[in-house]
This record gives structure tokens, sequence and C-alpha cells, in this order.
């Protein structure tokens, strides 16, 4: 069911474009070979919905997650994973 999300134009555009950046970067870095050599063809899955029980809405991807040494201080200014 579509919804209607009140936000910034300019900052929200800047969010998903980060986080779509972000999930097909960090899913063919994850993908190199041993050698250095070009990564290999990769699919990820980047899913928007809403929360089942409040508002506001999810952004989720298949690819191979934030490294726990990073999760943890990744959300600090100036930490990227």
């Amino acid at each position: 069911e579509p919804g209607t999300v009140v936000a910034d134009r300019t900052r929200l555009s800047r969010v998903f474009e980060n986080l779509f950046r972000n999930a097909v970067e960090h899913a063919a870095t994850g993908s190199r070979t041993a050698s250095g050599d070009a990564p290999l063809t990769v699919t990820v899955t980047v899913t928007v919905g809403p929360l089942p029980d409040e508002d506001g809405f999810f952004v989720a991807d298949d690819g191979p997650g934030i490294p726990e040494d990073v999760a943890e201080s990744l959300f600090e200014e100036g930490v990227s994973g």
C-alpha cells in the first residue's frame, strides 16, 4: 500500500542515494578475487517498505552485511563501513 513520507526532498534523496550506493559497492567489494581482479558479477536486492507496527519505513539489502568491528561505531561522525 502506498504511503507518504514528509521530509526534505533533497535530504531524503541523498539518504536513498547513499543507501543504494553502499549496498552495491559493498556487495561488489565482498566478491573481488584474491588476485585483485575486477569483481565478479554481483546481484544485490534492496528492499524499501513500511514498518509493520509504527510510522516509518525500512531499507534493507541482501548484501554481505557490516563487519562486526565496524558496526558499533558506524553511526559516529566520519565513520564509514
